[in-house]
This record gives C-alpha cells, sequence and structure tokens, in this order.
C-alpha cells in the first residue's frame, strides 16, 4: 500500500520508493490520509508507462473516498519494468493538489506468485457498501463548497468595486466583516448538519464515525487558508 500525505495548502506524497518482485496481476492501493475527489483520477492524472515510456491502456482506476486502486485488466510481462505515476492533477475534495509528480518504479520477475484476492466477498460488498456511503456525502460536501466559493468571489468582487469608488478602509472593514461572518455561520450551520446526518448514518451502518472526521478537517483547513489569504 502506498500512503499519501496532506499538508496544511497541497497534497504531497512521498517518492522514495522501490518495489521489485511483484506479481503479475497486482493491484496497488494508494490510500490517502484525506478524502480525494473522485473527478480528479482518470488516465492522465495516474497511469502506469512501461520500459518505453508507453501508458498503458489496459489500467483500470477506482477512487474509494480516501484510497485509489490501480489494477491491470491484463496481466503484467513477467521481468519486466513498470512506472506508476502520479500527478500533480490529483487533489483531495477541497481541492488541494499535489505539490509534485511522484513516480514509483516496479519490476515484474519471472515466476512471480500472484497475489490472492483480497478478503472475502462479504467484506467486499462492506467496502462497496461504505463507499456508496462516503461518495453520497462528498458530492454534498462538494456541492456547499462550490455554493460558498460563489458567494465568498462575490463578496470580494464587490469589495473590489468598492474600492475602485474611492471606499475607505474602514468603511470596507465595518461593510463586510459582518457580512463574510454572516456568510461563515451560515456555512457551518450547513456543514454541521451534512456531517452529523453522515456520523450518523456511518454508525446506523456499523461504521466507525472516524471516516467522516476528515471531512471535518479538510473542512477547518480550508476556512483557515481563506482567513489566512482574505481577512
Amino acid at each position: 500500500m502506498l500512503l499519501f500525505l496532506v499538508l496544511a495548502s497541497h497534497v504531497s506524497a512521498e517518492s522514495n520508493w522501490d518495489q521489485t518482485g511483484v506479481p503479475a496481476n497486482k493491484e496497488w492501493n494508494v490510500q490517502f490520509n484525506t478524502m480525494i475527489s473522485s473527478g480528479s483520477v482518470n488516465n492522465e492524472t495516474v497511469y502506469v508507462t512501461n520500459e518505453d515510456g508507453k501508458k498503458l491502456s489496459s489500467i483500470q482506476l477506482e477512487t474509494k473516498f480516501d484510497k485509489v486502486i490501480v489494477s491491470n485488466n491484463k496481466a503484467y510481462e513477467l521481468g519486466k519494468t513498470y512506472q506508476l505515476h502520479i500527478t500533480k492533477g490529483v487533489q483531495s475534495i477541497w481541492g488541494k493538489f499535489i505539490s509534485k509528480e511522484v513516480v514509483m518504479e516496479f519490476v515484474v520477475q519471472e515466476n512471480a506468485p500472484t497475489s490472492g484476492a483480497s478478503g472475502s466477498s462479504s467484506k467486499d460488498n462492506q467496502d462497496e457498501e461504505l463507499s456508496e456511503i462516503i461518495n453520497k456525502y462528498e458530492v454534498k460536501f462538494t456541492n456547499l463548497e462550490d455554493k460558498t466559493e460563489d458567494q465568498f468571489n462575490q463578496l470580494v468582487e464587490q469589495a473590489k468595486d468598492d474600492i475602485a469608488s474611492g471606499a475607505t478602509f474602514d468603511e470596507l472593514e465595518s461593510k463586510y466583516l459582518q457580512e463574510f461572518e454572516e456568510l461563515e455561520v451560515i456555512t457551518d450551520e450547513t456543514f454541521n448538519y451534512i456531517y452529523t446526518n453522515l456520523v450518523n448514518e456511518l454508525k446506523d451502518n456499523g461504521y466507525s464515525s472516524s471516516y467522516a472526521e476528515r471531512f471535518k478537517n479538510e473542512y477547518e483547513e480550508s476556512k483557515q487558508d481563506i482567513k489566512n489569504d482574505y481577512i
């Protein structure tokens, strides 16, 4: 399993990695410590190349909340070297990008044993159910983010117009600080409502509420970034 970490302002990854003797049907589980936007994961942002640097068209990608699964519909050639690429296009659900491209080399050895299926069908069903819950709420959180960003940008543009019209700093502070605070209150209330529903649904289906905590952490970090930049 490959582990990717999130810093305060972007997503980064540990690139000092090498793997030899992998099975010909190897499935890579790229684990992040934050929820990943499924829309940012595609064959342009995550892919595998052969020794000639050519992309493999048989690679399949699947995003499960904080994990990207990279599998090959065809067996890798025995004894060949490949590279797994994670590019800067991958981002968290709050828009934080990988800071640099990561290239991870692996070698398929001759007569490498094939890896068995991971887990039972029951566990697979549980993973699928958990993924459906998380993905459903990921859409809700993303919609909230988009709506709030639009409202925030409108206030910023209005402030710029006021500055161009000669408004003083005191006038701007008096007018917009309150509006920003009101927007924050409304957004917090909406986020907490969605978050509480997510926690309850996780518990009702026998899952740990810890799966929801990452949304809250990302939300708080994004709020702080905006305050640092604008307020």
